[in-house]
């Protein structure tokens, strides 16, 4: 008897948190963090190998429309979604569903609205005020951001981060690590020209805008809204004629207005991440991450 019952209380604590199945071993991406940036690495060469093959080409086909060579987005979205798709290959024998399903989209893109509203308002407002550029090659330029930031920043490396995740800390840091990355990834702007205080600007507003995408990612299991809100709002961007002439960085001196405005809304947006991904939302992302990544034992194959 004395034998069943510490039998019994061994099999309790090996057993896996919240009822998850036991996961395969990878030696280096169970290395969360490491692996997040070496897939940061990884996604930018397909993005680079997609901008080198498609995009190159095509900008200078473009370029009687007024485009510089500056890459038209379309390689850079056909080189990151097979980044992706290698990633949904390596882990389909383990059960994950991959991160382009349309379940949730409608969810997700009411997650992602706010973002959409403002951003878009803002760059509107640019384009109506200092004139426009193409319209067809801004929708082609805001395939690059739209489609290869989301995905080498809320792919793979988030996805891995949920295969291992047994808790709320773990979710913590595949909703914060990436939208800090996204924002310092802006820093280096500086070394395209931007000033220091549109440098400041654009990595604050861009962590803030990163945690409402985060969000989006974490609650609902798809990409989509977040790539959909990315490419809408880059788009009007582009359209402004001094985003799309700077090649995507703001790189004219801010005033002091213009300063205290854009910082109160890039606040303003990191609190409505903080809002999204409450306390009471947490279990929900946590179970959808569960189902994704087939912890239930329903297969998925």
């Amino acid at each position: 008897m004395e034998e069943e019952r510490i039998n019994e209380e061994a099999l309790n604590e090996e057993a896996p948190i919240s009822g998850k199945q036991d996961v395969t071993r990878h030696k280096l991406l169970d290395r969360v963090v490491i692996s997040f940036f070496l897939m940061i690495i990884a996604g930018l060469i397909f993005v680079n190998l997609g901008d080198i093959i498609i995009d190159k080409p095509l900008g200078a086909f473009l370029e009687g429309r007024g485009h510089h060579n500056y890459g038209t987005g379309v390689g850079a979205a056909v080189g990151a979604l097979l980044w992706l798709l290698m990633f949904r290959l390596k882990f389909r024998k383990e059960g994950y569903q991959g991160q382009l399903g349309f379940g949730n989209f409608f969810k997700g893109m009411g997650i992602v609205l706010s973002a959409i509203v403002i951003c878009g308002f803002l760059n509107i407002g640019d384009a109506v005020m200092n004139g426009h550029s193409d319209i067809l090659v801004s929708l082609l330029c805001a395939l690059a951001p739209g489609f290869s930031e989301e995905i080498v920043l809320r792919g793979p490396g988030l996805s891995n981060m949920m295969r291992k995740a047994g808790g709320e800390k773990d979710l913590l840091l595949a909703w914060w690590l990436p939208a800090v990355t996204f924002g310092l990834m802006h820093s280096a702007n500086i070394l395209a020209g931007a000033s220091f205080s549109a440098t400041v600007l654009q990595v604050v507003y861009a962590t803030g805008i990163g945690l409402i995408y985060g969000a989006a990612v974490l609650r609902t299991g798809t990409l989509w809204p977040s790539i959909v809100a990315h490419y809408l709002t880059d788009f009007a961007a582009y359209l402004g004629k001094t985003v799309y002439e700077s090649q995507g960085v703001l790189n004219m001196e801010i005033g002091r207005t213009e300063f205290t405005v854009t910082m109160i809304i890039s606040v303003l947006f990191i609190l409505i991440g903080l809002f999204l991904m409450r306390k009471s939302k947490r279990p929900e992302a946590m179970a959808v991450w569960a189902e994704k990544w087939n912890r239930n034992g329903v297969s998925t194959l």
